[in-house]
């Protein structure tokens, strides 16, 4: 789990959760984010209860990313959308202003699969991780990297590689994190 203050807000960010959700313990913050991976490979069940276990966080705002386990967001899904509460922000392929903080998503699950338009951004949050930073030697995207380069926001966070280095990176303008829980949690 990695915390961090931008503009004020105490920020929260995980992934890679794989239906174990319940045993972990979040601390309280403003934002709470989950860069994907709730379940193992699109259980309906595991989902229902991740999003139940999920809206009961303290955090005023839970922001949720699709991660390439978490398959049925592949497709539009009438009954998915109605699992997901109210209280909880999906994000993908768009971006949110939350208390003058923008934050966005893009699908890469693991590749990327489309861009949002060239905004400013202050954290942009993926699944998947960009090419040669904290992505296990060399699994992430080009295409992400390089469109992490242009956006320059100030946090690039994502998931999908359980191993290697999770300690913020600075790369210019942008700190890179890899929230991906270790396994076994």
């Amino acid at each position: 789990m990695f915390a961090f203050e931008i503009k004020g807000l105490q920020v929260m960010a995980l992934s890679d959760t794989h239906g174990l959700h319940r045993s972990i313990s979040i601390p309280p913050c403003d934002v709470l984010i989950h860069a994907g991976d709730a379940c193992n490979f699109g259980n309906k069940e595991q989902l229902k209860d991740f999003f139940d276990w999920y809206q009961t966080q303290p955090a005023r705002y839970k922001i949720f990313v699709a991660g390439n386990h978490d398959t049925n967001f592949e497709t539009a899904n009438p009954v998915l959308e109605k699992m997901i509460p109210q209280d909880v922000i999906y994000l993908e392929n768009n971006l949110i202003q939350i208390e003058g903080v923008i934050f966005a998503s893009i699908a890469a699950r693991p590749r990327l699969q489309c861009l949002v338009e060239n905004e400013p951004i202050d954290v942009l949050i993926t699944h998947g991780a960009p090419f040669d930073i904290q992505d296990e030697g060399g699994i992430g995207c080009k295409d992400l990297a390089n469109l992490i380069q242009s956006l320059a926001p100030q946090y690039a966070l994502f998931g999908h590689c359980h191993k290697g280095d999770k300690s913020p990176l600075r790369i210019r303008k942008t700190v890179y994190v890899n929230v991906a829980l270790e396994k076994p949690y």
